[in-house]
């Protein structure tokens, strides 16, 4: 139960506000289901069905990627690589999660994650 009463849909619940549109990459892209609500942030989930898996989120326009989305093997986040904005960390950058929570500190990715996440890197156009 949530702070002010509310209670949290199960996983299986909240997993299927999303439906996957395609792959980048090799990467499954989701695009949130709007599900009568008229307006939702799109953003990726929180928890993953699968450990260790990814996924990609376009822009509005769908002409672009937005967010790719790493998770650990407990199902949460582990990383985000931003794409389509900057704010002071150039594109893209790189955020990491810890204990379910994203570091707002971002930075420019390195030569390793550069190396890791390549194809990702260049499907988006960099």
């Amino acid at each position: 139960m949530g702070g002010r009463g509310a209670m949290m849909k199960p996983l299986s619940e909240r997993i299927q506000e999303y439906k996957a549109i395609g792959y980048i990459a090799g990467v499954k892209v989701l695009e949130r289901l709007k599900l009568g609500r008229k307006n939702i942030e799109q953003n990726l989930p929180y928890m993953s069905n699968t450990p260790g898996t990814s996924y990609l989120l376009l822009t509005k326009s769908g002409d672009a990627i937005k967010k790719f989305r790493e998770y650990g093997d407990n199902r949460k986040p582990s990383l985000d690589i931003d794409f389509d904005h900057d704010h002071g960390y150039g594109k893209p950058h790189i955020h990491y999660w810890k204990d379910g929570e994203r570091i707002k500190e971002g930075r420019k990715l390195v030569a390793k994650e550069r190396k890791k996440y390549a194809k990702i890197l260049k499907a988006a156009g960099y």
